[in-house]
């Protein structure tokens, strides 16, 4: 697995070596972040993380900042792994944690741009929400869930498009408010 563009393009990322995580491929990840565009200096943060490689990728196109969220003991070292192999710095913080326990505790920072690959036995609406409610206006959830489920509305944020890519469906929600 590699970084797909930006300024880390073509280095390699580290993945986890158990079956709990599923990594996207690079072309529905290059696919995503051409459906994106241009993301330069914006906050992002990466729930059920895996190896980090959204978040890596948007660092690589220009986002300042990303938090990654991640329980999974492999998953998290590959994170980490990743974060010091590539000389990430301060730009990818790791919250080694449930993303509910995370939310629970969240301090209220809004994100622009918030990926949710939850793995499709948890895939909770409710929490899908709640991760809606931290966007900035305009903001930008992108969720990831099978081909087999039905589209799905979530509170106070809106579905603006489902793209889909083999067995995962990508839904795009926007927060719609106006700062």
């Amino acid at each position: 697995m590699r970084v797909v563009s930006g300024s880390l393009k073509g280095r390699p990322l580290v993945s986890p070596s158990t079956r709990l995580t599923r990594p996207m491929t690079a072309k529905t990840r290059g696919a995503l972040f051409d459906i994106l565009g241009p993301i330069d200096g914006l906050s992002v943060l990466d729930a059920y993380a895996g190896s980090g490689a959204l978040g890596i990728e948007a660092i690589s196109r220009g986002a300042d900042s990303v938090i990654a969220i991640e329980l999974g003991s492999e998953a998290i070292d590959a994170i980490r792994k990743n974060n010091q192999n590539l000389n990430l710095g301060h730009k990818l913080k790791l919250a080694a944690t449930r993303v509910e326990s995370w939310l629970d505790a969240h301090s209220g920072q809004k994100f622009d741009l918030i990926f949710a690959m939850p793995p499709y036995s948890v895939l909770d609406r409710h929490t899908l929400s709640r991760l809606g409610h931290l966007l900035n206006p305009e903001g930008v959830l992108v969720v990831e869930y099978p081909r087999q489920e039905d589209d799905f509305e979530l509170e106070d944020i809106r579905l603006v498009k489902v793209k889909k890519y083999g067995d995962p469906q990508l839904a795009f929600y926007k927060n719609l408010q106006v700062s």
